[in-house]
């Protein structure tokens, strides 16, 4: 079983994207032609699969016990 992690989308450039999740950003393909800047999405190995609601993510992430932050940059320098 695989699980994907909600992941925004900073940039739209054709069928590709720069997608961020977890403070790191990646260039993945988009096989449709809905996807926009700010979108949610869901990634599996280098391609969009899935569109979500900003819902659905933030729902998601915190199940998954990852926290949003306003600056996604910020150090996280916390032991778990």
């Amino acid at each position: 079983m695989c699980i994907s992690i909600p992941t925004k989308v900073i940039q739209v450039i054709g069928k590709k994207a720069v997608v961020e999740s977890l403070g790191f950003r990646k260039e993945v393909f988009i096989p449709f032609e809905n996807i926009l800047e700010g979108d949610w999405v869901l990634v599996y190995a280098g391609a969009v699969i899935s569109q979500i609601s900003a819902e659905q993510a933030m729902e998601t992430l915190e199940l998954l016990g990852i926290p949003q932050r306003d600056n996604e940059h910020e150090s996280s320098n916390s032991n778990r």
